[in-house]
């Protein structure tokens, strides 16, 4: 089976806490095999606030999570990982549709990975 990445609906301003809960409740469960990374993509950026540089970290697509899953040979979620994503509070659909949700391309990943890495590599000095 291989793994794919999902995009979720999540209440804005709720995406780390709604990743928390999910990372708990896989842990609980014993699903990490099938649900290894829960990312929220971030960036950071220089603010100027009260005439101070600061860095803050800003959500690149705020009120979405994304969740790496291991998918059936269907390319399907397994049941048991998809009622205990949609059973997490503040979580809501996934994006693309009921049952069959879809999975983001290799080319969307690296783009949202590499946006959010190259974003903790930068310098502000």
């Amino acid at each position: 089976m291989e793994k794919r990445w999902f995009v979720l609906r999540v209440q804005s301003n709720k995406e780390d806490k709604v990743k928390k809960d999910l990372e708990r409740r896989i842990k609980t469960q014993g699903i990490e095999d099938l649900i290894p990374k829960i990312l929220v993509p971030c960036e950071k950026v220089s603010e100027i606030k009260g005439g101070k540089k600061k860095v803050a970290e800003r959500k690149i697509y705020p009120g979405y999570v994304m969740a790496e899953i291991e998918v059936d040979d269907k390319g399907l979620i397994p049941d048991k990982v998809w009622f205990m994503i949609r059973e997490a509070p503040g979580a809501g659909d996934f994006v693309g549709g009921d049952r069959k949700p879809v999975a983001m391309t290799d080319s969307e990943v690296e783009k949202i990975l590499k946006e959010s890495y190259q974003s903790y590599e930068k310098d502000y000095r």
